[in-house]
């Protein structure tokens, strides 16, 4: 019994998390991207790791935040670890040009190739680019 309502308690927090991101979305698109910034840090905050990469994408361009191209680092490489295809792919993206990191172009090769395995066709095209270019 304890167990059940111990799982059931879980769910409810997920869910309470996730629907942060939903929130979040609606706040960017209506023009609120400070409100949507704060809700995807508690999504983040939280263990949604979507949250963590629109969070990402935010400090990447500045988004109602200052723009932390080391924070975007960080929170891509959260999302990416925890199979969010997009976060490896940006996060590739930031190895690429040197962005908030040291270049590193077998770096983002590795990234892209990651992207490219869970099915994000932006990671293939970045993977092939670069092969083609000899990393």
């Amino acid at each position: 019994m304890i167990r059940t309502l111990l799982v059931l308690m879980f769910l409810m927090g997920v869910n309470v998390y996730a629907g942060l991101v939903d929130d979040g979305l609606k706040a960017y698109n209506s023009g609120n991207k400070q409100k949507a910034a704060k809700l995807y840090t508690k999504a983040c905050d939280g263990g949604i790791m979507e949250g963590c990469y629109n969070l990402g994408v935010l400090y990447s361009n500045g988004d109602g935040v200052r723009q932390d191209k080391q924070k975007a680092v960080k929170l891509y490489s959260k999302a990416c670890d925890s199979g969010i295809m997009e976060g490896c792919f940006n996060l590739g993206i930031l190895y690429y040009y040197g962005k908030g990191i040291h270049q590193d172009k077998q770096k983002a090769k590795q990234l892209f190739r990651k992207a490219c395995d869970g099915g994000l066709q932006s990671g293939c095209k970045g993977y092939r680019i670069l092969n083609e270019q000899g990393y």
